[in-house]
């Protein structure tokens, strides 16, 4: 199964992404008609321009991370550096198109997304508490993908000969980029979106690192297959396995037993 597939499964029967990946493997597929597929599709251009402006629009008002809580918040997970693909923001954490309105604005680290010709297609945002230390604590996913981030990536370091590593999230993307200066990074917008990211044709060797718990596994192992379905040269790499992912690595928590 790829990106794509296990994206609709969620998406329709409203699943996680182990759920998900459980039900393509058991052949317990959601059915589509061909009218509504169509349908879909014609929805989906009209409303793509629309929806890459609005994130366009957050990212063009953000501001560099020196001295924001988005600084506040990459230091709290030991992260110093400060990327070009990540910004500040005071933005909504939700809108209505349909009326117009938004929520308030709140902080946010902001992510640049790209696609394969690396054009921005959206962004993902990290809310913040009210201090930059944390997660907005009352948002049960405080991380938001705006725009058409999907066959994307948080482009963390330019691309540089036929190698890339791709990480998972925002966090974990930082803190390998930190610890490999000379390693280019892209991040996925999600375990859901890992497997659906496109390479410029240059690109023929990739790495997953991939994070230790449940997810994490199934979006690497599915990636794995997705790479090597297009023929390049894959390897899946992983933190100790007393952490369950590269950030808690570097702060040194680890999982519970």
């Amino acid at each position: 199964a790829n990106g794509d597939a296990i994206r609709f499964v969620m998406d329709q029967d409203r699943v996680s992404f182990v759920q998900a990946c459980e039900m393509i493997s058991n052949g317990d597929l959601p059915r589509i008609s061909e009218e509504a597929r169509v349908k879909a599709e014609e929805e989906d251009r009209a409303i793509r321009e629309e929806a890459i402006n609005e994130a366009r629009s957050i990212w063009l008002d953000s501001r560099d991370l020196e001295g924001s809580l988005a600084q506040v918040y990459l230091r709290s997970r030991m992260i110093n550096i400060l990327p070009e693909r990540f910004r500040f923001a005071m933005c909504p954490s939700w809108y209505d198109r349909k009326t117009g309105e938004c929520g308030p604005d709140r902080p946010a680290l902001v992510c640049c997304v790209t696609d394969v010709e690396d054009s921005f297609v959206g962004i993902q945002r990290v809310f913040l508490s009210p201090n930059g230390e944390g997660k907005a604590p009352d948002m049960k996913n405080a991380k938001l993908s705006l725009g058409r981030p999907a066959g994307g990536a948080i482009r963390l370091g330019p691309q540089q000969g036929d190698h890339v590593t791709v990480i998972e999230g925002p966090e974990d993307g930082a803190t390998v980029s930190e610890d490999n200066p000379s390693l280019p990074v892209w991040v996925a917008c999600g375990t859901s979106m890992m497997p659906q990211i496109k390479f410029p044709a240059a690109i023929r060797r990739v790495t997953i690192g991939g994070d230790n718990n449940k997810a994490g596994r199934a979006a690497a192992a599915i990636s794995y297959n997705s790479y090597m379905d297009r023929g390049l040269e894959v390897r899946a790499v992983y933190p100790e396995p007393d952490f369950g992912d590269w950030n808690d690595e570097k702060r040194g928590i680890r999982r519970q037993a």
